[in-house]
């Protein structure tokens, strides 16, 4: 069975049951993880880019620190809306290059005034990865609690 005759047959599955809440799971699961990467992807390179053009020049002593909270929030807040935590995961991979994309930019843009580094240590992307799929679950694992119903994490 290839990938497109499964998500087929979940979708028909989806539509043959009564209850609500096991054909929506059921739904996102035919859709797997990498649909919900396209949200997270843009959101961490969006931060990155933030965090070059703003702190750069001159980083404060506890950017890595605000680096790592602000990207646990938003991780907890898109594993709040469904996301799946693997898709977080993979998608604040993208947080290190866009990072070096803008500076690099901001180089060819301005070449006298462009900051040389992001002002953050590179050896940090497994740190935001492992942070941003772990907040991700607690964030889906609230959801779940709120709405009257337990996951497995």
């Amino acid at each position: 069975m290839n990938r497109d005759e499964w998500q087929q047959a979940m979708e028909n599955e989806a539509e043959s049951v009564g209850d609500v809440h096991w054909a929506k799971e059921t739904r996102q699961a035919a859709q797997r993880w990498w649909a919900d990467l396209p949200l997270p992807l843009c959101l961490f390179a969006a931060l990155a880019v933030a965090q070059v053009l703003l702190f750069a020049s001159h980083p404060p002593a506890q950017l890595w620190l605000s680096i790592m909270l602000v990207v646990a929030a938003c991780s907890a807040v898109l594993g709040w809306r469904g996301v799946h935590p693997f898709a977080a995961g993979v998608g604040a991979l993208a947080y290190f290059p866009a990072a070096w994309l803008t500076v690099v930019l901001w180089q060819w843009l301005a070449p006298h005034s462009a900051p040389f580094l992001p002002g953050i240590d590179d050896m940090g992307s497994v740190v935001l990865v492992v942070l941003a799929a772990n907040a991700a679950s607690v964030g889906q694992f609230f959801r779940h609690k709120r709405q009257g119903r337990w996951v497995k994490l």
